[in-house]
Formats: C-alpha cells, structure tokens, sequence
C-alpha cells in the first residue's frame, strides 16, 4: 500500500525524508541513511530513535513523489557499483514497483563496468515477489559521454523486460516519463 504522504526536506544541512501512513511513519531517511524506530502516533509529533551510525551522505538523492508515481534517483561524486545496487534495492523494498524512476547521471564522475550493468539488471529488472503489477518506466539522464554510452547498454541489457529510454537532457526525460507511467 502506497503511504499517505511523503515529505523530503532540509534541516540545515541534512536531506530529510519522511513516509507516513495515518498510523505511523514507513521510512526515516537523513541524507540518504535509514533511521529506524521512527513512530508518529496521531497528535504527538514525530519521534526518531537511530540505530544507524552515519559516517557521510549517501552519493545519491532518492526523491519520492507518490502524486506523479515518479522516483528521482540522483547520483552525484564517483562511481561505486555498491551505490547503484543501494538505490535499486530502495526502490524495490519501497512497494512503488509501477513508478516511472528517473536516474540523473549528471553530477557522477566515473562509470560502471559491462559486468556492473548486468548485474544491476540482474537485481532491477525481476519483480519483487508477489508483485504483479507491470514495472514502472525508467529513463537515465547522461551528459557524459561514457556515461551517456553506459545507459544506452543498460537500456539495451534491460529491453523486453523493462521500458527504459536514455536522455541527454532532463526535460525530455522528464516528459518521457509522464507518458509512460500509468497511476
């Protein structure tokens, strides 16, 4: 069940992103970690209890818009094939399977390798179990060009099991991807 509400906002310098039903809030991320025990219960406001240890932001922003069925995922800094694994599983475990997920490149430095890209399809491209609802579509914004090559052979991996489409500019993805979703 998709939440009631998602916020993503900046407490000074920090990225804070909070999920809530009515009952209780799914999902505390600062800066890209996980808090966990966050509970909002009616009136009385919300409460964070961490048992993570952050150690530096995330190299990547996660922006959840449950209005648009619309996942932003933007990496920024160098390559870490472990960070692109971090995402893809954040986007499955959040139950927004049908969502169009857009991945900004843009402000990545570095690139994956072919044996990369296999398997982040390897992890991205199955549903997660007992989905049945057909897959959201997935653009990638490039600007560099080995980047840029690098989506185009994801697209490629991923093509009959996943809509995707490679973009050199934001815009166009964007509007790509308010086509193709389906609420």
């Amino acid at each position: 069940m998709p939440p009631n509400r998602v916020i993503v906002t900046r407490a000074g310098r920090l990225r804070v992103t909070l999920t809530w039903t009515a009952r209780s809030v799914m999902s505390v991320w600062v800066d890209g970690h996980r808090l966990t025990g966050a509970t909002r219960d009616g009136a009385r406001p919300l409460t964070v209890r961490s048992s993570c240890c952050m150690k530096g932001p995330m190299p990547f922003d996660y922006e959840r818009d449950d209005a648009q069925h619309r996942v932003v995922i933007t990496f920024r800094g160098a390559f870490q094939a472990s960070d692109g694994c971090a995402a893809i599983q954040r986007h499955h475990a959040e139950g927004v399977w049908t969502y169009g997920v857009l991945y900004d490149l843009r402000a990545l430095t570095g690139h994956p390798t072919m044996a990369d890209l296999r398997q982040f399809m390897t992890v991205d491209a199955p549903a997660p179990s007992a989905e049945t609802r057909r897959r959201g579509p997935v653009a990638f914004v490039a600007t560099d060009s080995d980047l840029y090559r690098n989506a185009c052979s994801y697209a490629e991996l991923g093509r009959g099991m996943v809509t995707i489409e490679v973009f050199r500019v934001r815009d166009e993805a964007d509007r790509w991807l308010a086509a193709h979703t389906h609420p």
